[in-house]
C-alpha cells in the first residue's frame, strides 16, 4: 500500500511527521501568499487531515523550506527526466480573467526551484511571459466532474497518455447546480477510475476548491476522506491538495471582482502556492529518473527597456517595450516592478500607471539570469486627455437590447449586456440601426476584451470597430492596433499580446487629426483630408478560437 504523507508546509515539521507518522492520506496544506516571507504554524496534529488554517504559533516560511528531496548527481551522459503535468479542469483552471491562471504562477515556482517540467494538454494560451511549452492545459470553463471523464478521453484519444502528473480540480460548477457530494464524489470516482484504467502509474492530486463561495464548503469537507478511501483501496497515487489552508483566498481580495469569484492574479498566485507545496518534491524526485543525452538550453544575456526615460501626466498610461537577447533564450519570462508604486505602478504586462506626481523607477527582471533594466518615470500634473474635448453622447451601444442593431443580433448577450462570440471560426457582424451624425469632430469608443492566447501571433483573428470610411481594427489578441481609411493604413501599434483584460480604444478625430488611444495611453497619430462623417456603426468579429467580448460602443462630438 502506497503511502500519503501530510505535508503540513514546512520543511522540519514535513520531515519529523515522515519519520514519526505512518499515515494513509498525504494533505498537502495551503501557505499564506507574500511576496518576500511567509508564516506557518508549527503546531502538529496526530490526525493526519489536520486542520492548518487555525493553528496558533507563527514561524517564518519560504518557498524554498518546501524543498526536502536531495537531489541526486546526474550522471554522464545523462540529464533529467522531463516531467510532464497536466492541469486539469474548469475555469479555475483555464485561468478565467486572468491569462494562464494559475499555471503562470507554479511555472515560476516550480522553475525557482530547478524542477524539470512542461505543461501537457490539447489547449494552449498564449501569454507572452510563458514559454509554450508551459502554456498548455486541459480545461474548459463551465464543466462539471461527469463531464471530465468525456474531455479525459477525448483528450487521450487525440493526443496519448503521455503525462507524469494531473493537477485536477472539479467540483465548483456541481456545486452551482446544487449537487449532492455524493453525486459529485460518485463522479469523480468515475474520472479516477477512467484515468487509471488508461494510465496504471499515474500521479493524481486532487484539490479542493478555494473557498470563495459558502457552497464550497460542504464538498470541500468530504473531499479529503474520499482521496483517502480511494487511495486505500484501489493502491493508487491520488492524493489530496488542500486549497484553503494558509493559502486560503479572500473573495474581496483575491477574486476579480464582488459578483466575480474567479481568482485574480493574487488568487491564481495563492493557487499556485498550494500546487507546488504539494508537488515540488515529487517533480524533484520523478527529475532524477535519468535518463540518456543532454537538453540544450540558451541562457539569457541581457534584457532592455524602450524607452529608458518617460515623462507622463498623473492621468496618462504609458506601455513600455522590452527586449531579451539572446532572441532564442529558452526561458524569455520577465518580471516588472516599480520602485516607489505610490507614485506609479506597472503591472505584469509593463503598463505603466501612475498614481501621484513624483518619480519612480521602474525595474524589469528575467526569471532566468537575473538580468535586470530600468526606465525612469517622471510624473506630472494632470493634463487635458484628447478624448476629453468630447462630451456630447450621440450613440449609446446599450447591449441590453438588440433593438439598436441589425445584423447577426444573436451575438448581444442582453443578460450580460455585451457583445460576444465563443470560440466560433466564423465572422460575425452588427450593425447600428440607424446612421449617426458625427460631424467633423468626435471620437469613438469601444470596451473590448479578447481571451484565448492561441491567436496571440494572427492577423487574421480580430475585431473591427467601422464608421464611415474609417476601420479600426484590433488584432494578435490586443497586440496590434490599426487604423484604415478604405484600404489604406492610417498608422499601427505593436505591443505583446494583452488578452483577458477589457480595455478602451478610442478614435479621436478632430477635423482630419486623428488620435488614436488605449485607456489613457496615445498608440499613434494620423492626418487626412477633414470630412464630415454620418453614417452606420459596425462592429466586426472574426473568430478563429477565441472569446471576444465588447462592453459598449460609444460615439461623443463636441459640446
Amino acid at each position: 500500500m502506497k503511502k500519503i504523507i501530510q505535508n503540513i508546509g514546512i520543511a522540519v515539521l514535513c520531515l519529523s511527521l515522515l519519520a514519526s507518522c505512518q499515515t494513509s492520506l498525504q494533505e498537502i496544506s495551503s501557505v499564506q501568499e507574500s511576496s518576500e516571507e511567509i508564516t506557518v504554524s508549527e503546531s502538529v496534529s496526530s490526525d493526519p487531515i489536520a486542520d492548518t488554517s487555525s493553528q496558533e504559533t507563527q514561524s517564518t516560511y519560504s518557498e524554498a523550506d518546501m524543498i526536502h528531496y536531495e537531489r541526486k548527481e546526474v550522471p554522464s551522459g545523462y540529464r533529467h527526466r522531463t516531467v510532464k503535468i497536466l492541469t486539469f479542469g474548469d475555469s479555475f483552471t483555464v485561468g478565467a480573467g486572468t491569462m494562464g491562471g494559475y499555471r503562470y504562477y507554479l511555472f515560476e515556482k516550480l522553475y525557482k526551484a530547478g524542477a524539470d517540467f512542461e505543461f501537457v494538454g490539447p489547449y494552449r494560451q498564449r501569454f507572452y511571459n510563458l514559454p509554450d511549452e508551459y502554456s498548455s492545459h486541459l480545461s474548459t470553463g463551465g464543466k462539471k466532474t461527469d463531464e471530465a471523464v468525456a474531455m479525459y478521453k477525448s483528450y487521450v484519444e487525440n493526443n496519448g497518455n503521455d503525462y507524469d502528473i494531473i493537477l485536477s480540480m472539479f467540483g465548483c460548477n456541481d456545486c452551482y447546480v446544487g449537487r449532492s457530494n455524493e453525486e459529485i464524489l460518485g463522479y469523480y470516482r468515475t474520472l479516477l477510475d477512467t484515468i487509471f484504467a488508461d494510465k496504471e502509474n499515474a500521479i493524481v492530486y486532487v484539490a479542493s476548491l478555494p473557498e470563495v463561495e459558502t457552497q464550497f464548503a460542504s464538498f470541500n469537507a468530504a473531499l479529503p476522506d474520499f482521496c483517502t478511501q480511494y487511495a486505500q483501496e484501489t493502491d493508487k497515487e491520488v492524493y489530496f491538495v488542500e486549497m484553503n489552508g494558509i493559502h486560503k483566498l479572500i473573495r474581496e481580495k483575491d477574486c476579480i471582482s464582488a459578483s466575480d469569484a474567479h481568482p485574480g492574479n493574487s488568487g491564481n498566485e495563492k493557487m499556485a502556492a498550494s500546487w507546488y507545496d504539494a508537488i515540488v518534491n515529487r517533480v524533484l524526485e520523478l527529475n532524477d529518473d535519468f535518463v540518456k543525452g543532454t537538453k540544450e538550453t540558451v541562457a539569457v544575456e541581457s534584457v532592455s527597456i524602450e524607452p529608458s526615460e518617460v515623462t507622463m501626466a498623473v492621468n496618462e498610461q504609458k506601455s513600455l517595450n522590452f527586449t531579451v537577447l539572446p532572441e532564442n533564450a529558452t526561458i524569455k519570462t520577465v518580471n516588472w516592478k516599480s520602485s516607489n508604486p505610490e507614485i506609479a505602478a506597472v503591472d505584469d504586462y509593463g503598463i505603466v500607471m501612475p498614481k501621484a506626481v513624483g518619480e519612480t523607477t521602474i525595474i524589469l527582471t528575467s526569471l532566468e539570469g537575473g538580468k535586470t533594466a530600468e526606465c525612469k518615470v517622471t510624473v506630472t500634473e494632470k493634463k487635458e486627455l484628447p478624448t476629453e474635448a468630447f462630451k456630447k453622447l450621440v450613440f449609446d451601444s446599450d447591449f441590453g437590447t438588440t433593438a439598436n442593431w441589425t445584423g447577426d443580433t444573436d451575438m448581444i448577450k442582453t443578460a450580460s449586456l455585451q457583445a460576444m462570440t465563443a470560440w466560433i471560426g466564423d465572422q460575425k457582424t452588427i450593425t447600428s440601426a440607424k446612421d449617426i451624425n458625427m460631424g467633423d469632430r468626435f471620437c469613438v469608443t469601444m470596451r473590448y476584451c479578447v481571451s484565448g492566447g492561441e491567436e496571440a501571433t494572427n492577423d487574421d483573428a480580430y475585431a473591427a470597430l467601422v464608421f464611415g470610411d474609417f476601420r479600426l481594427v484590433i488584432s494578435r489578441c490586443g497586440g496590434k492596433i490599426e487604423l484604415f481609411k478604405g484600404e489604406t493604413s492610417l498608422g499601427s501599434y505593436k505591443f505583446h499580446s494583452l488578452p483577458n483584460r477589457f480595455y478602451d480604444y478610442s478614435v479621436v478625430y478632430d477635423a482630419g487629426k486623428i488620435t488614436v488611444l488605449r485607456n489613457e495611453e496615445t498608440l499613434f497619430t494620423a492626418e487626412t483630408e477633414s470630412q464630415t462623417v454620418k453614417s452606420a456603426v459596425s462592429y466586426v468579429w472574426n473568430v478563429v478560437w477565441n472569446k471576444s467580448m465588447c462592453n459598449f460602443i460609444k460615439v461623443y462630438t463636441a459640446a
